[in-house]
């Protein structure tokens, strides 16, 4: 269940943030969701640790500055995946991360080929036809 969007969620001063949090199973949960791509290349292990590193410090600390009213027990990065080999690259990716980043954080990674609107502006509309 929805707990808080990301702007009902209330921080000390100058903290990252989270994008929702939920109940799950009765523990409060932050969600933090990103994308997984390269326009115009090829995505890197290098792009992959860049990404993790960033999105997963931002958990730690929105974490650490949530107020306690609003606190959860653990977060999870949703990652999406432009591409199969991208997901690839951000499991072994992981493997390689500070443990301190990954402490109380569940990752979960969703390949997504094929849903250019999900990682581009700007494209055409298409509108489906019953």
């Amino acid at each position: 269940m929805l707990l808080r969007t990301e702007m009902e969620i209330e921080y000390l001063p100058g903290s990252k943030i989270t994008d929702y949090s939920i109940t799950l199973f009765g523990k409060s949960i932050g969600i933090s969701v990103t994308r997984a791509m390269k326009y115009k290349g090829v995505f890197t292990e290098a792009d992959a640790l860049r990404l993790l590193n960033k999105k997963l410090f931002g958990v730690v600390e929105s974490t650490r500055c949530v107020i306690e009213e609003h606190s959860w027990e653990r977060q999870i990065l949703h990652i999406f995946a432009e591409k199969d080999y991208i997901a690839d690259i951000l499991q072994n990716a992981i493997n390689q991360i500070e443990p301190y980043l990954l402490s109380n954080t569940v990752i979960i990674v969703t390949a997504c080929q094929n849903a250019p609107w999900l990682f581009y502006n700007n494209l055409p509309n298409q509108c489906i036809s019953s």
